[in-house]
């Protein structure tokens, strides 16, 4: 699993459109976020998660230009 200092990194070379980072972007944050949604929408079926966690990172990849 990635480091928060590699995360970070990963998002600078993301930014400049490096493909690999966004994977480790992904790889890193998908299971956090997944128990996240598992845990606050109580009873959700499986492949409404994975279509939230989508949606999420559709946002997240669209706007990381604007993290500091």
């Amino acid at each position: 699993m990635t480091e928060p200092k590699t995360l970070i990194s990963d998002v600078s070379l993301a930014i400049a459109g490096n493909q690999k980072s966004y994977k480790a972007i992904y790889d890193y944050l998908a299971p956090i976020l997944r128990k996240t949604i598992k845990r606050k929408v109580y009873g959700v079926q499986a492949h409404l998660v994975q279509d939230i966690l989508q949606d999420v990172f559709v946002k997240l990849f669209f706007n990381l230009h604007s993290y500091k």
